[in-house]
């Protein structure tokens, strides 16, 4: 044990959490998203565990309206290919993320679309190209599994949220760019 009034010989200090949330989006790093997790489950006093985060995580969705019956989450990165959540829930949360003070910091971290991060070399494609610089977006890349969800502004200068799973197909390249050029139709209809 240190002594009562003994000198502080060292000290470090994480970076703010809204640092590590959008280094996390920014970049899709993984890791960063489990010890999130882990630390949220510390915080709502839970075990710092798989099972402790993804209690902490469906408890605080559900508080905020967002969780779906039937979802199923098994951690916080999303790699288990086990997990199973909707479209919808997805979008509903980006557009929580877009309406609520609190939390709208997270879309900061997000990606541009052929901008920064994971998506800066992405939405070169005809159809795609209008959601250049406008839409925000997390990626998420298993074998077989694509998705893209996010923000994005449309034709008629509206911020609408929207959630693209493409799962089951060996065409990964395919699929990103299906999900860019679907951004993309959205970002340029005045819907």
């Amino acid at each position: 044990p240190a002594a009562a009034g003994g000198p502080e010989l060292a000290r470090v200090e994480s970076l703010p959490v809204h640092v590590l949330v959008e280094t996390a989006m920014n970049r899709s790093n993984n890791s960063f998203t489990e010890i999130l997790g882990l630390q949220l489950a510390k915080q709502t006093g839970r075990d710092s565990t798989f099972k402790g985060a993804v209690a902490a995580i469906k408890s605080e969705l559900s508080d905020l309206g967002v969780w779906d019956e039937g979802t199923v989450l098994r951690d916080s990165s999303g790699l288990s290919r086990s997990n199973r959540i909707t479209a919808n829930m997805l979008a509903r949360a980006v557009q929580l993320l877009d309406t609520d003070e609190h939390l709208s910091v997270i879309l900061d971290g997000l990606p541009t679309a052929g901008v920064t991060g994971t998506l800066a070399t992405r939405f070169t494609d005809a159809v795609a190209r209008p959601a250049r610089g406008v839409a925000s977006a997390k990626t998420g890349t298993l074998s077989l599994v694509s998705t893209l969800a996010g923000t994005t502004l449309t034709a008629d200068d509206r911020q609408v949220s929207f959630a693209f799973m493409i799962n089951g197909t060996d065409a990964g390249w395919w699929a990103k760019l299906w999900a860019d050029q679907a951004t993309g139709v959205v970002a340029s209809c005045g819907c």
